[in-house]
């Protein structure tokens, strides 16, 4: 039977499908529970690093954990992790930030951010994101690249 109820469910599936492809792409986070929009950090003219993360939606996320390390992979232990906070739980999402003041110069930090479900489960992740001195940008290929 095709009801509206029926024709509701096909156009979520749909809609999941087509945002999970969009988050993938992205390369930002997407689970059940919660959509990480925006996750960044910004060095301060004191030195100091402003971590900031927009979530689209916090259907059973009770916290976010945020990991800090020197090397480009976070651990996800308690000696890495430098600030947590409950999480608003709305299904349109909010804007979380933190400033690490606990900073040295010369120091390139990784962050990864981590909702903790209401089961107190790790759940959806966004990053690693670097900032600070000394984060090299890596190696850069100009287009068009050509090749004799």
């Amino acid at each position: 039977m095709n009801t509206m109820y029926d024709r509701y469910l096909k156009a979520s599936r749909w809609l999941a499908v087509c945002l999970a492809l969009l988050i993938g792409l992205s390369g930002l986070t997407l689970s059940a529970s919660i959509v990480f929009k925006e996750f960044r950090a910004t060095q301060q003219p004191n030195g100091s690093i402003l971590v900031e993360w927009v979530t689209g939606a916090e259907l059973d996320s009770a916290a976010f954990n945020l990991y800090r390390a020197t090397e480009a992979v976070v651990p996800l232990d308690a000696a890495h992790l430098i600030y947590q906070t409950p999480a608003e739980g709305s299904d349109t999402g909010a804007a979380y930030q933190y400033l690490d003041t606990d900073t040295q110069p010369g120091q390139c930090y990784h962050y990864l951010v981590a909702e903790l479900t209401s089961s107190a489960n790790i759940g959806a992740q966004a990053g690693p994101i670097r900032a600070g001195d000394n984060c090299s940008a890596g190696a850069k290929t100009y287009l068009p690249l050509i090749l004799r």
